[in-house]
C-alpha cells in the first residue's frame, strides 16, 4: 500500500527521480514544515494553531501527497534546521537567495511598495520622488529606497511606524508588499495603493534540503500547477493584497 501511495505522490508532483525526503514523508504520513510564530501574513501562531499564506500552501501540498501537516518552529537559521532534519521544508516568507540551489521558484512578488495615508493618490514612484517628501524605510532596504527616491528624504527606521505617517511626521513608508499589507491591516487610516505592482522585485520561495534536488523539482511543479489553476493568485489576494 505504501509503495502505491509513493508512486501516486510521484505522479502528482511530477518527475520520477528518487527523493529521500519525500520517501520519508510518505513513510511517516506527515509533512513537517518549518515556520515562524509571528511572521504575518505568511505565518502566525494563534490559539487554534497556525494561519497565513504559507499555511495554505503547506496544507495544499500535504493534501496532494495524502499526508498530514506538522508545523515545527524554526530556531535560528532555517537552512541549518533543514540539514539537521528538523523539518522537510522551510516555509515562512523566506526571500529568494541569489542562485541558491535549494530554494524554489518564487510564489509571491514581495517587492517594495509605498504605504501612505488613506486617500492619498499614489500611482507610481514619481509621486513620492520630490523634495519635501519624507519616506521611512527599514535599514535592509535603505539603499534600494535611495535609488528609487533620489529627490526625497529617505529616513531609516528599524521598524517603520504607521502612526508616524498618519500623524504627518512622514509622507510614506516604503516596505515589502507583505509588510505593507500588515501595516494596512493594523491601521485603517493607511493604504497601499500600488501593492499589486511593487516597485522592486523580491521573490519569496520555499526552502528544501540541499541534498534533495528531486524534491525541489517537485515543489516547483506544485507551485507551477497552483499558479496555472489560478489558486495561487486567489490565496495571495486573500492573505497579502
Amino acid at each position: 500500500m505504501r509503495i502505491l501511495a509513493a508512486l501516486f505522490a510521484l505522479l502528482l508532483l511530477g518527475g520520477c527521480a528518487p527523493s529521500p525526503v519525500l520517501d520519508s514523508v510518505l513513510e511517516r504520513g506527515e509533512l513537517r514544515v518549518g515556520t515562524r510564530a509571528a511572521n504575518p501574513p505568511f505565518s502566525e501562531r494563534t490559539l487554534d494553531g497556525y494561519r497565513g499564506l504559507d499555511m495554505e500552501l503547506a496544507s495544499r501540498l500535504a493534501g496532494r501527497l495524502g499526508v498530514r501537516v506538522a508545523y515545527v518552529e524554526e530556531q535560528g537559521d532555517p537552512r541549518a534546521g533543514l540539514e539537521r532534519g528538523d523539518y522537510d521544508l522551510a516555509l515562512s516568507g523566506h526571500p529568494l537567495g541569489t542562485g541558491d540551489p535549494a530554494m524554489s521558484r518564487s510564489y509571491l512578488d514581495n517587492g517594495l511598495t509605498p504605504v501612505v495615508p488613506r486617500g492619498r493618490a499614489v500611482q507610481g514612484i514619481m509621486d513620492l520622488n520630490a523634495p519635501g517628501e519624507v519616506v521611512l524605510v527599514d535599514p535592509a532596504h535603505a539603499a534600494a529606497a535611495r535609488d528609487l527616491l533620489p529627490r526625497a528624504q529617505v529616513v531609516e527606521r528599524p521598524a517603520p511606524s504607521g502612526a508616524e505617517v498618519v500623524q504627518g511626521g512622514a509622507s510614506a513608508i516604503l516596505a515589502p508588499a507583505a509588510t505593507a499589507y500588515t501595516l494596512v491591516r493594523a491601521d485603517a487610516r493607511l493604504w497601499a495603493p500600488i501593492i499589486r505592482a511593487p516597485l522592486t522585485e523580491e521573490g519569496v520561495g520555499i526552502m528544501v534540503p540541499r541534498s534533495d534536488p528531486a524534491l525541489l523539482g517537485r515543489v516547483n511543479g506544485f507551485l507551477d500547477d497552483l499558479e496555472a489553476s489560478g489558486e495561487l493568485d486567489m490565496l495571495v489576494d486573500v492573505h497579502v493584497r
